[in-house]
C-alpha cells in the first residue's frame, strides 16, 4: 500500500524483485515541482510476463499506468510539487519471475505547457494548457479517464489538430470534442 511504500531520492536505483504472482511493490518519491517525471524500469533477464507499472499522487490518485514485458522508460508529467507513488504488479496470475528488476526516476522542473500530459485533467477547470503547434504525449489510465488541454487562440479562424491514437490498443474508440471558454 502507498502507506508502507519505500522512499526513494529522485534518481537513486532502487532494486527489488517479486516473491509471488500476487506481491505488489510500492515506492514513494518527493517531487521539487511541476514537470515531467520519468521512471525508467529494468527487467529481470529470462522474463516471461508482463509488469504493471502504475503511479499515484499524494491522494491516491491514478495518475497513469503503463504495461510491459520489456526494459522502458516513461515519462509523465505532474501537476504540481508532492509525494508520488509508483507501484509495480505481476500481470500474470500463473507466473512470476524473482529475478531482481531495477527502478529509476529522475525530474525535470517545466511548465505546465510541457510535451507530457500533467494529470489528473478530468474537467474543463483542470485542462492542461497546450501551446499552439506543440505537441503533446499523454494516455487515458482508466476506461474512465478524461483528458482536457486549452490553446489561446487569438482571432476566429480554423483550428485543425491532429490525434495519433496507439497501435497497440485493445479499444480503438477514442471520442474527440472541442468546447469554447464557456465549456459550450
Amino acid at each position: 500500500t502507498t502507506a508502507s511504500a519505500n522512499a526513494v531520492e529522485l534518481g537513486q536505483t532502487v532494486v527489488g524483485q517479486f516473491s509471488s504472482t500476487s506481491d505488489l511493490d510500492y515506492y514513494k518519491f518527493a517531487v521539487p515541482s511541476a514537470g515531467n517525471f520519468t521512471f525508467n524500469y529494468d527487467l529481470p533477464s529470462d522474463v516471461n510476463s508482463d509488469v504493471k507499472l502504475s503511479l499515484y499522487n499524494s491522494a491516491g490518485l491514478l495518475l497513469s499506468q503503463f504495461t510491459t514485458g520489456s526494459d522502458k522508460s516513461y515519462t509523465v508529467g505532474v501537476a504540481a510539487a508532492g509525494t508520488y507513488y509508483i507501484s509495480l504488479a505481476n500481470v500474470s496470475t500463473y507466473y512470476f519471475n524473482s529475478g531482481q528488476y531495477g527502478l529509476t526516476t529522475s525530474h525535470a522542473s517545466t511548465t505546465l505547457t510541457s510535451t507530457f500530459e500533467a494529470e489528473s485533467t478530468n474537467t474543463l477547470a483542470l485542462a492542461n494548457a497546450v501551446a499552439l503547434g506543440a505537441p503533446i504525449t499523454a494516455q487515458l489510465s482508466s476506461s474512465s479517464d478524461l483528458d482536457y488541454y486549452r490553446v489561446a487562440v487569438s482571432s476566429g479562424g480554423n483550428l485543425t489538430f491532429s490525434f495519433d491514437a496507439p497501435t497497440s490498443s485493445s479499444y480503438d474508440y477514442f471520442k474527440l470534442s472541442l468546447y469554447n471558454s464557456a465549456g459550450q
